[in-house]
Formats: structure tokens, sequence, C-alpha cells
């Protein structure tokens, strides 16, 4: 009798003797309904009981110097092929041919019904337990895959032989899931996740014990990004805040994940763009300002296409005109309709530059923090007059430069002959040649001088007109699309972070 089921044994009669054997049964049958109970708590317990790992180590490191394992040895192993061996240059089992061997002679144990549930079950550890790199390896040659295809095998044989015993709950939970040893191992619990259940995925991870580290969680975040794109545009969108918390608890292929999200995104008819989604990824711990990419500074978004990258860069200039003229310039109650003007061409702004003052720079509004904080190495700063910001913006073939206090008039500079460095990173705001005003002096026939007095509109519409630049059509401004996340999808990544935190 092995050590576990001695254990089981004393285990059940310690419980067995507690009960009052003059107990009537019929009229209370409580206490040997806990008792079964309790006898099933330890029993599957001890169905997922492994040798100690300092053992395993050992053993593993045994078969890589080539000596040959015992019976008992083979039991040890099994929970060990994915170690990496310190000595061996922390190489593991299943990257050497040793495991042809092992499963080999795991095969004859099976066939001659001498493969312990315990020992497959420590293979099936092995196997979550794998480093990502060799788990994505999906091809017949590598260990990983050979692992793979051995347990999906050998399963219902195993379950045959044991049919008569008491099966536990992991051998339950595997039965109906056993997707988890195909090539699409976290596929089937997509939906439900979709939908803010984890109750499937709650029960099966604590059934089947998988380890927090295991590449099976950062499988199913990015099977779940994938899965989104198979909805309905309205569906897809509802998902967004949720898909963003899951890569955030899991961010193995956060990088994958944007990338799929994004580009799903920009395939739809873009009238409105996702708030939530924008603040994320321009974060400057994530993908940072798209603007960045053009100084090279923002080396992530060149994983996607150039289509998207704009849609993104659109968003983020349609929030800095936006927090431009109905914060910064309205503090000074100097909108006078640029905001509205301005949106007029939104589509055709190729990049935004905001020139921030001192006083800006020492704000405390929430909104300037957030602008301030996504435009970090993206902005410039005004060490002129502490209290005048500028923004700065190229449509067609020029850029315009718009203040945000009364009196300061606007100017538009052809992008042939701009008078200052766009991504200069202090300017004056002054009328010197090489500065933001110069245009003020300077009578370059090129140049289009903004003065906001009543009719301005009308005058610099014409003005744009005759440099070949129209207002958008069909449509002047994006719509903020603010979709919040519903209770259930806060509650299924609280679940998620909860079977993602060690015990």
């Amino acid at each position: 009798m092995n050590s576990y089921t001695q254990q089981l044994n004393e285990s059940l009669e310690k419980i067995l003797s507690k009960l009052n054997p003059q107990h009537h049964i019929r009229n209370d049958p409580s206490p040997l309904i806990q008792t079964v109970k309790n006898v099933e708590s330890l029993f599957d317990k001890y169905s997922k009981s492994t040798p100690s790992q300092k053992d395993a180590y050992q053993v593993a490191l045994k078969l890589l110097n080539g000596i040959k394992l015992d019976f008992r040895e083979l039991d040890v192993v099994a929970g060990a092929l994915s170690f990496p061996i310190l000595e061996k240059n922390e190489i593991c089992i299943l990257e050497t041919d040793f495991l042809s061997e092992l499963l080999d002679k795991y095969l004859e144990l099976l066939v001659d019904k001498n493969l312990r549930r315990l020992t497959w079950y420590a293979l099936f550890i092995s196997y979550l337990t794998a480093r990502e790199d060799l788990a994505r390896l999906n091809n017949k040659n590598s260990g990983f895959e050979k692992l793979r295809l051995f347990l999906q095998d050998s399963f219902h044989k195993l379950v045959l032989q044991n049919k008569n015993a008491l099966k536990t709950k992991w051998e339950k939970q595997l039965d109906q899931n056993l997707e988890v040893l195909s090539k699409e191992p976290a596929a089937k619990f997509t939906p439900s996740i979709l939908e803010g259940n984890l109750i499937p995925l709650n029960e099966f991870a604590l059934e089947l014990g998988i380890p927090v580290s295991s590449w099976f969680w950062k499988r199913l975040v990015l099977d779940t990004v994938v899965k989104a794109t198979s909805l309905k545009e309205k569906e897809f969108k509802s998902v967004i805040e949720l898909l963003i918390g899951l890569i955030k608890l899991v961010p193995f292929y956060r990088d994958e994940a944007i990338k799929t999200i994004l580009e799903h995104y920009s395939e739809f008819d873009i009238t409105e763009f996702h708030v939530k989604l924008r603040d994320y990824v321009i974060q400057p711990d994530v993908w940072k300002n798209p603007k960045l990419k053009n100084i090279g500074t923002a080396p992530l978004w060149d994983l996607v296409n150039e289509k998207t990258w704009k849609m993104v860069n659109s968003w983020v200039n349609e929030r800095n005109l936006k927090v431009f003229f109905e914060i910064l310039a309205a503090r000074g109650n100097d909108d006078k309709g640029r905001l509205e003007f301005w949106s007029r061409y939104i589509n055709q702004i190729t990049t935004t530059r905001l020139v921030f003052s001192g006083q800006t720079l020492m704000s405390t509004d929430a909104e300037v923090m957030e602008l301030l904080k996504s435009e970090d190495q993206a902005y410039a700063r005004n060490i002129g007059k502490n209290n005048i910001d500028a923004f700065l913006m190229q449509i067609g073939k020029f850029v315009f430069v718009e203040f945000s206090v009364h009196g300061n008039g606007g100017y538009g500079y052809p992008i042939t002959n701009i008078p200052f460095n766009f991504y200069a990173e202090t300017y004056r705001g002054s009328t010197d040649y090489n500065d933001l005003k110069s245009g003020y002096y300077n009578n370059n026939y090129e140049n289009i001088r903004i003065r906001h007095f009543e009719g301005w509109q009308s005058k610099l519409t014409d003005v744009l007109r005759s440099n070949g630049i129209y207002p958008d059509q069909p449509r002047s401004r994006a719509l903020d699309l603010r979709i919040e996340i519903t209770s259930e999808q806060e509650n299924a990544i609280s679940q998620l972070k909860n079977l993602l935190t060690p015990k």
C-alpha cells in the first residue's frame, strides 16, 4: 500500500470513528452526509499529491546525467519535465531526447495497466508549467507537442482502466473540458468570459490545480481577444474595456492583443472613437502617444498597419483639439468658435503638437493632468509668457498655430518653409524670426495670418479653399464612444484576479 492510500485510509477511519453507532441514520442522515463529503475532500486532495519539488529536481538531474531511473523514480520525475535544471544550462527534460524515452515507458505502463493516476496528473502539471516559448511550438517534433499528444491519447484509456474506482474531481473536469489538451487549450472558455461569466473557468482551474504561472492564463487572454473579433461591431466595442482589464492582469501577450484589437477596430466604418481604448493604449508605459512614431520614440506603433495608426492618431488629435479650446483657451474666455471651426477639418489633421505654459504644467485639473501624462515626450514648453499655451496642427501642406489667450492671432506656415523647429522642446511664443509668431512681421506671401475678428471663420474658409483645403465630408467631428463597463465584466475581472493571486 502506497503512503497516499495509507494516509487516506487512516483519515477515513478517524472520521468513521466519530460517528455514533447508535445514531439512527434514517432519522438524521447529516453525519453520514458530512462524512462522505469529508472523505471526498480527502480523496481529491490526495489525488493531486505530487512528490516534493526537491526530490523531483534531483531525479530529473539524474536522468539528464544519463542515469537509468527505477520504477519509483518514473513516478517522481513525471512532475519535473518542465523544471529548468541549473546544472544543465537551465534546459528541461521537455527539450531533450530523454522525453521520448520517458513517454515510451509511461505508455508501456499504461498498456500494462500500471500507470498510476497520480503519475498521469504529474505529467499534466508538467504540461501546464512548460515555458511559454516551448508551449507555442506546435510541431510534431517539439517535446511539448509530444507530451500534449500523449496526454490527449492516454486520458480516456486511463479513465477506462479505473472505471470501477472512485473518480476524482480533476478527472471529471478534464473529461468535460478535454480541449485543454488540444491545440486551442483555452478557446472553450472565451465565450463565457466575454459574457462576464467566469464560473466555468473558475471551477475548471480550481479542480485541475492550474498554476498561477501557467502559460494557460496567457493563452486564455489572447484567445479571448481573438474570439472578441468575431463579434458584431456593437458587441465588440462593448467588451473592449473587459479585454483591457484582462490584458492588464496578464500582460504577457499585451502587444499582440493590442494590435489585434486596434486593427479589428479600424475595419469598422469609423464614426466614433473609443475613449477608454485610446486612453489605455497611449499611456507612456504602454504604446505611448502615436505622434511619437514620427520621431522614433514609440516603436510599438510599427506593429500595426498605417490605417490603424492613423485612426488612433486622429483620436489623439481630436482629443487635443477639444482640450485645447474647451479648457485651455476657455480659461480666458477665448475660444471664439475656434473648436467648432477647426473640427470641420479634423479628418485632415495629420499631427498635432501642444505647447504648454508654466501655468498649465502646474494645473491640478484632472483632464489637463491626464493630457500632460498622455502627451509625455510629445509636448513642448512655452518659456516665454507664463500663461500662454499654443496648439500646432498640420493640415494639408500647412502647419497652423493657435494660441490660448485673447490678443494672439493665429498663423499658417507652409510645411516647406516653417520658420521654427516643429519638434523643438521649447518656444518663447514670440515674433522672433524662428518662433511661433514669426509670421507677424514676416511678409512671406505664402504665410496665412488669422485674426479672430467678427466673420473670421468665413474669411479663413475662403483662404483655406484657395490653398486646396476644404472642410471634411460628410461629418465634422468624431463622436466620443464612452461605454461603461458592466458589473458582470467587473466581476469577471475580479474573479480572474483572484484566480491569479498566489494562495
